[in-house]
């Protein structure tokens, strides 16, 4: 397996020129060898697998400002009834373009919430993707403190889940859009059985 992880340097910029908000971009490439019919490896009915999985890591608040920016500006006309098509275009013309750059087209966006350990995947569907920024919007994360976070979007329920890393155990978090706060699902306890 070959990771590269772009943090300067003419790819850097190639990536940054779609994507403002670059973090970072890492590209994890891996070989898999398939067993043959018979199961002797890789012979002639064999052969190998390329898997690559890329990340594109963007700031948190520069990201928000660029799509409430492409509508105008104002958190409002975000939440108009054109916003979600407008966002789903914006998001889609991002994900094609960012796509050529990496040589993936199935990538994962994280947005990094700055000075924190929170990283926050967005879904890889632009329509989906769209109405989880629209709650993200209103979304806080400093009852998180320096804790190491992963949250990401529960299309099914339609909310945000925060999966925090304690000392001894890992709790899911829900994002409450109508309280404006986060609410312990269940603790789970790192470790074995």
């Amino acid at each position: 397996m070959t990771t590269r992880v772009y943090i300067a340097g003419s790819d850097w910029d190639r990536i940054a020129v779609v994507n403002p908000e670059l973090v970072s971009a890492r590209i994890d490439h891996s070989f898999r060898h398939s067993a043959d019919s018979v199961g002797e490896g890789t012979g002639a009915g064999g052969g190998s697998i390329d898997i690559v999985s890329v990340t594109v890591t963007l700031a948190l608040v520069p990201f928000l400002q660029a799509v409430t920016g492409a509508l105008g500006g104002k958190v409002a006309d975000f939440l108009s009834a054109q916003a979600p098509k407008k966002v789903v275009d914006l998001l889609r013309r991002r994900r094609e373009e960012t796509a050529s750059l990496v040589g993936a087209r199935n990538f994962d966006y994280v947005l990094q919430v700055s000075d924190t350990n929170i990283r926050i995947r967005l879904p890889r569907d632009p329509v989906e993707t769209a109405e989880a920024v629209q709650v993200l919007l209103g979304v806080t994360f400093e009852q998180f403190g320096s804790q190491r976070v992963g949250i990401s979007w529960d299309g099914s329920r339609k909310a945000w889940e925060a999966w925090v890393t304690g000392d001894a155990e890992v709790t899911l978090w829900r994002w409450d859009p109508d309280g404006r706060e986060w609410k312990p699902v269940r603790p789970q306890s790192c470790s074995a059985s």
